[in-house]
């Protein structure tokens, strides 16, 4: 007898291997179940409502798909590593179908799954002895999910179970059951997400015989697969302990853990590296430059390498796939940078006479002709990246640094706002001047957004100390300058603006590498912890950060890629240094006491050239010898 096999549920040795299969001497049974087997337990009093609504911790969705890393521990055998992959598809009845590559390293399986009225319910086929299959009702949880409920999938007996257990030449009475019960709630480590809040939930399955030569009953077969549930994401780890398959005594255990979720719409941890590849199968090359517009990226590169001029713009979707491009055959691609300014993208870059700016709009057309920002006999730029560009509000903030007279003249930071089109709305400010000398200005970086304010930071070395400053630009008012210092240790700031507020990040030396950091108040200034010093600003990111790496402004969180030293993905790997991806959400009060931070990925494959922000994901960017490539980092649910 064949029947589709659960993804749920797995023979309790050969004792239910045999209920299940009527194998054994001959005899026929058929007759009706009595009303209880005698092996489900009495359930207790329900306790604490754990979730109103069952189906939050269990999606259903077309294309969806959980990679696990099974380990599996047999008695008798040596220690196995597996892989086992969950998807769902739908049927073309409409059916979601649930299916796995390696459930609990016994092979394949297959079952029907829905999420609705409050339940969460699988459906496969089950027979018994020589009863026909049928189609049976796997309840996983209900709504509310309290602490101790119980529910019965399966409570059976039968005086025939097809199966000659003492050798008499009959066939033996059986009793079978199928029961579940709510643990609580506990909290599950996954590689890419520590801390993860899960509920538990324990499936029993319990078999017994009465033999037919003396009347006796056999002890209870039993054996338990424990689910651990997360909240938007689903079952996240699984233990299934069965009685041993191949030896007289000892245990089955294997033990899958959650890697990576992809709900389509959402998920968990990092998605496989993949090329990016034109519709004709060319390797998009030389990066310059991306903006995130939710569902898809604008993507920079020059339009043929080894050229000064000329740039294309691709279009991504939200999976980093090629969607289209268009070229800008004359705009400088040295140091081009895209800022994005309400629903059009603007592209800066310089050349010998200054700043140009061509538009595009959000599907990365070019939009109009190229214009020229900053110009003048006078302006000689450092060289590249000496630059920078940011929105706040509806407000372009182009900062450039002039020398004067060469390296014994004069220098200048310079900053102006312009409109959309180009238009400069104010005469440009100076942020900071002096003598020119080696290095005078380093590490200048700008960000920005649209709803607050926009944030430039940099070095600066005058009359022989060291400072770090940075300016406020909000909207067309008058650039805030501060300054920190003189500084006794070397840093490069990195800003951030969140929809809570700016802050300053940089690493600090003293501490071993750590990432240090502090908000800024409303009137700019540093919003410190009481009683201790900027060097003792440590944030609460438990990895070695690399400040000349990425620091991605979100809406809510500051992303953070960083590097884990003389660490193992796997217990079984070598030590070795992991690229990380952390966020951190700022606090009511100084980043270093009041910020928290969670893991989204640990162990990614090759350091990003640029994080992209979408809805719900990070795109990494990754150029290689190869050309580019791209892998999305979900946010946690």
């Amino acid at each position: 007898m064949v029947c589709m096999r659960s993804l749920r549920l797995r023979a309790v040795g050969m004792a239910l291997a045999c209920v299940l299969s009527a194998c054994g001497g001959g005899g026929g049974g058929g007759e009706e179940p009595a009303p209880s087997s005698g092996l489900v337990p009495t359930a207790p009093t329900p306790g604490a409502t754990l979730y109103t609504d069952a189906t939050l911790l269990r999606p259903v969705a077309d294309g969806a798909s959980w990679t696990y890393r099974g380990t599996a521990e047999w008695a008798a055998m040596p220690t196995t590593i597996y892989q086992n992959v969950v998807s769902q598809a739908r049927a073309s009845d409409g059916t979601m179908v649930e299916s796995a590559t390696d459930i609990g390293h016994t092979g394949t399986g297959e079952q029907a799954v829905s999420a609705s009225g409050g339940e969460v319910a699988t459906i496969s086929g089950f027979a018994v002895a020589y009863e026909p299959p049928t189609a049976l009702r796997y309840l996983e949880l209900r709504s509310p999910v309290r602490v101790g409920d119980q529910y019965t999938t399966l409570d059976l007996h039968r005086k025939d179970s097809g199966y000659d257990a003492d050798g008499d030449g009959r066939n033996d009475a059986v009793d079978y059951a199928i029961y579940s019960r709510v643990i609580g709630t506990e909290t599950v480590d996954l590689v890419h997400a520590p801390g993860v809040k899960t509920v538990r939930v324990r499936t029993t399955q319990a078999v017994r015989y009465t033999l037919s030569y003396s009347g006796q009953q056999t002890e209870v077969v039993s054996a338990t697969t424990d689910l651990w549930y997360a909240e938007g994401v689903g079952i996240v780890k699984r233990v299934d302990d069965y009685p041993s398959s191949v030896a007289e005594t000892g245990r089955d255990v294997t033990t899958e853990e959650l890697v990576v979720f992809d709900g389509v719409a959402k998920g968990l941890g990092p998605m496989a590296k993949t090329a990016l590849t034109t519709a004709g199968g060319q390797r998009v090359q030389e990066f310059r430059a991306a903006v995130g517009f939710g569902d898809h990226v604008l993507l920079m590169t020059m339009l043929q390498a080894g050229q000064d001029a000329g740039v294309t713009v691709h279009k991504l979707d939200a999976r980093g796939q090629w969607l289209s491009g268009h070229d800008v055959a004359g705009f400088p691609n040295s140091d081009a940078q895209l800022v994005r300014l309400g629903e059009r993208v603007l592209a800066l870059a310089h050349d010998d006479a200054g700043i140009v700016m061509q538009a595009f709009d959000a599907e990365g057309v070019p939009a109009g002709s190229g214009v020229r920002l900053v110009s003048g006999s006078l302006t000689r730029l450092a060289g590249a990246w000496w630059y920078g560009a940011a929105v706040s509000r509806d407000t372009l903030w182009v900062v450039w640094e002039e020398q004067v007279g060469g390296t014994f003249g004069t220098y200048s930071l310079r900053a102006q706002p312009f409109d959309a089109a180009g238009r400069a709305l104010a005469a440009a400010s100076t942020l900071t001047e002096g003598q020119s000398t080696a290095n005078s200005i380093s590490g200048l970086s700008a960000t920005g957004r649209s709803s607050g304010a926009a944030l430039v930071t940099w070095s600066e070395f005058s009359d022989g100390q060291g400072y770090l400053r940075y300016a406020v630009l909000d909207g067309q008012s008058a650039p805030d300058v501060h300054g920190i210092g003189p500084i006794s240790f070397t840093a490069s700031l990195k800003p951030a603006v969140v929809s809570s507020g700016s802050a300053l990040l940089w690493v600090s030396p003293s501490r071993g590498g750590a990432l240090s950091g502090v908000t800024l108040s409303q009137d700019g200034s540093i919003l410190t912890t009481p009683g201790k010093s900027l060097l003792e600003e440590v944030l609460p990111v438990e990895w070695w950060s690399r400040t000349d790496g990425f620091v991605l402004s979100g809406d809510q969180t500051i992303d953070i890629v960083a590097q884990e030293q003389n660490a193992k993905l796997w217990p079984e790997d070598f030590p070795r240094a992991l690229q990380t991806l952390t966020e951190l959400k700022p606090g009511a009060g100084s980043l270093a006491a009041t910020g928290t931070v969670r893991l989204l990925a640990r162990g990614i494959d090759s350091w990003p050239t640029a994080l992209v922000e979408l809805d719900g994901r990070i795109l990494m960017i990754i150029w290689e010898s190869a050309g580019l490539s791209t892998q999305v980092v979900w946010r946690r649910p």
